[in-house]
């Protein structure tokens, strides 16, 4: 199962939809976020995969469909991966015999 936050789910959305997205786009995306380009907002995101990702006017409104999509599922992942209760770290016992 894929990641819903990852860059993988987010670029099979977009094939889904219509965007043709080959191996060069993945690998350019791959290698912007290698960098680390920062705390990046939703805003500087979506500009960075538009340059990227779309290549004609056809394009822009499916791809702001499917990346608004993506953005609020990331935002309700977070919030649920951080709602989730931390397990305590269990660290061995000394055993009675030892």
């Amino acid at each position: 199962m894929t990641d819903p936050l990852s860059l993988e789910a987010l670029l099979e959305a977009l094939r889904q939809a219509g965007l043709p997205i080959g191996i060069t786009e993945a690998i350019r995306l791959q290698r912007v976020f290698a960098l680390r380009p920062g705390s990046a907002d939703d805003r500087r995101l979506k500009s960075i995969l538009r340059a990227i990702l779309v290549k004609g006017d056809e394009d822009d409104a499916v791809f702001d469909r499917v990346v608004e999509a993506w953005l609020a599922r990331a935002a309700s992942e977070v919030e649920a991966r951080a709602q989730r209760p931390v397990e305590p770290v269990r660290r061995p016992t000394k055993r009675s015999w030892q």
